[in-house]
């Protein structure tokens, strides 16, 4: 994978987050997010897609403290812990390599084994490289509506 996002839907609300790959090949959030209102999304996701998958970077140093990679997000949707914002949140990620992929993530909420995003494998969406914007906002609201939430 050359780029990946990250792509929540929580409450109405769209936020787009560029990842970064570590030296150590681990993808890891970046803390850059913007969001957009569902409503608004058809017309402005694409364009804020495009945007976080410019600032999406590999081969920077691995960390070694976790502790702060939620803080943006968190600020952004306006919560104080990630408990909470997983409580009915959706992901999906979009990566790009010689196509794009769109994986649609099951909630399996804070505790528990399937705690966590985990991907739903066999709702993958592909579209070309070259896809126009709102072909790739249609496929992201699509895969939004494909995954499985988690209510705590």
């Amino acid at each position: 994978m050359e780029k990946l996002i990250s792509i929540y839907e929580r409450k109405g609300i769209i936020f787009i987050g560029a990842n970064h790959r570590t030296t150590a090949g681990v993808w890891l959030d970046a803390g850059l997010y913007e969001s957009v209102s569902v409503e608004h999304a058809k017309e402005k996701l694409g364009h804020l897609v495009s945007n976080s998958l410019g600032k999406s970077v590999i081969d920077i140093p691995h960390p070694s403290n976790f502790s702060s990679l939620t803080n943006a997000l968190l600020l952004i949707a306006g919560v104080r812990s990630y408990k909470s914002f997983l409580n009915g949140a959706k992901l999906c990620t979009l990566g790009i390599s010689d196509q794009i992929n769109i994986i649609p993530h099951k909630n399996g909420g804070y505790s528990g084994d399937s705690r966590g995003f985990t991907e739903i494998p066999n709702n993958v969406l592909i579209l070309p490289i070259g896809a126009s914007e709102s072909d790739i906002s249609w496929n992201i609201l699509k895969a939004l509506d494909s995954c499985l939430g988690s209510q705590i």
